[in-house]
């Protein structure tokens, strides 16, 4: 499961790099509106869809989580292809570097990151409302994050963002590394 994720931690110079490119592209009022460092399920986060007017990837505002009054901010990757609820989804991308779970008992939370120091979790976007909203995709954890908790983000291989945006290719969301390094926050 994902809960919450780190956008930027000020150290990743990639996100660093995608923020000033952002800051310039968006209007003042779009780019107030992203959050920037932990990222939290119903504020708007930055992330990555295809744009088959220019045949590449494009930064976009969207809101984390489907729904009203209780979000579904996460959808499991093995079924969520066959799922009505997720039928009319596109493909996107959330650059990250890292993401967040807890232990139960006792409550202590985690930040999982990779060295490649930028993360690429995948996820599906629709239309609500007139606003563009976003789920992330989860699989069975993996080491050491099966430590924590049962589920993961499902992260996409920088050289696979675009092919998965583009064609929404089930087989590069089943294949990835995972996280790498376990930090106590």
């Amino acid at each position: 499961m994902c809960g919450r994720y780190q956008f930027s931690d000020g150290e990743n110079a990639e996100i660093e790099s995608l923020i000033a490119r952002v800051k310039e592209a968006f209007p003042e009022k779009a780019f107030q509106s992203i959050s920037f460092g932990e990222v939290f399920p119903g504020s708007t986060a930055l992330a990555l869809a295809y744009d088959p007017g220019s045949q590449k990837m494009k930064a976009v505002a969207m809101k984390w989580g489907f729904g009203g009054t209780r979000l579904v901010i996460n959808a499991r990757s093995e079924t969520c292809f066959e799922r009505p609820f997720f039928k009319d989804c596109r493909p996107c991308v959330l650059p990250a570097s890292g993401y967040y779970e807890w232990s139960k008992n006792p409550r202590v939370k985690y930040l999982f990151t990779a060295a490649e120091k930028t993360m690429y979790l995948s996820g599906l976007y629709r239309r609500e409302n007139e606003k563009l909203t976003f789920v992330i995709l989860t699989q069975d954890a993996e080491e050491p994050q099966n430590l924590i908790h049962t589920r993961q983000p499902v992260l996409i291989a920088r050289e696979n963002v675009l092919s998965w945006a583009m064609k929404k290719d089930r087989s590069l969301v089943l294949q990835h590394s995972g996280p790498r390094f376990m930090t106590e926050v």
